[in-house]
């Protein structure tokens, strides 16, 4: 008897990026190799949000997406900050499952194989903990004190030690659009929902290129959101 064939799912990596023209096409690349190593399984979708960057970033989006269908940009008249640049590619994203990761490569892409076990062995959330950061001493601390600040403040647990990159199942993005908040703390978001969290334990690179676009006062401000 004849199967047919099982239909792929498909995958969004959602990509926010400010002044990022030094590492787009790099990630890019790596992207490309990830999605051919998956090709038989999944199909993908790259969503670029661009907070209004001032150098040749959104050139470079435009270019690769005139090549290759698969891409898609937004560019926003202003920056609208990080957290709602996430949420807005969330909300573009088509996906069975959405991937968020930053443009630094500081989070490799090859990650996101494990990611994608973790969702097929049920998870609706999966989790990137980053084992080691390229950060001062100071800074280390500081997250430190804020995430276990964070833990004891909230009704729920605060995942220590993880950032945006992660993967969130169809589920989670559809409660996200319609909670509506203006201005989403998307961490915590994601945790106080409750589901079960797979965590993928990683090494953080050093930053490709270009200089982080989250200063030590963003830190703290997004802290207090």
């Amino acid at each position: 008897m004849n199967r047919k064939p099982t239909k792929k799912k498909l995958i969004s990596i959602c990509i926010p990026v400010l002044n990022e023209e030094q590492n787009i096409k790099n990630l890019y690349s790596e992207l490309q190799i990830l999605a051919r190593k998956l090709s038989n399984r999944f199909n993908f979708e790259f969503i670029f949000t661009d907070n209004n960057s001032t150098d040749l970033t959104w050139k470079l989006i435009k270019e690769i997406s005139t090549s290759d269908s698969r891409v898609r940009g937004f560019r926003f008249t202003r920056n609208i900050g990080f957290q709602q640049s996430i949420y807005f590619n969330y909300m573009q994203a088509k996906g069975d499952a959405v991937v968020q990761i930053d443009a630094d490569l500081q989070d490799p892409p090859s990650v996101i194989i494990d990611f994608l076990k973790g969702w097929a062995s049920g998870f609706k959330v999966v989790v990137g903990i980053r084992r080691e950061r390229h950060e001062n001493f100071f800074l280390i601390r500081f997250r430190k004190f804020g995430y276990s600040f964070l833990s004891r403040a909230a009704r729920f647990r605060i995942t220590q030690n993880a950032g945006d990159f992660r993967l969130i199942d169809r589920e989670v993005v559809e409660i996200l659009r319609k909670s509506k908040n203006p201005h989403p703390y998307l961490r915590g978001a994601i945790a106080g929902l409750g589901f079960p969290e797979k965590e993928v334990i990683y090494d953080r690179r050093m930053r490709n290129a270009g200089k982080s676009k989250i200063g030590f006062i963003a830190i703290i401000k997004l802290g207090f959101t």
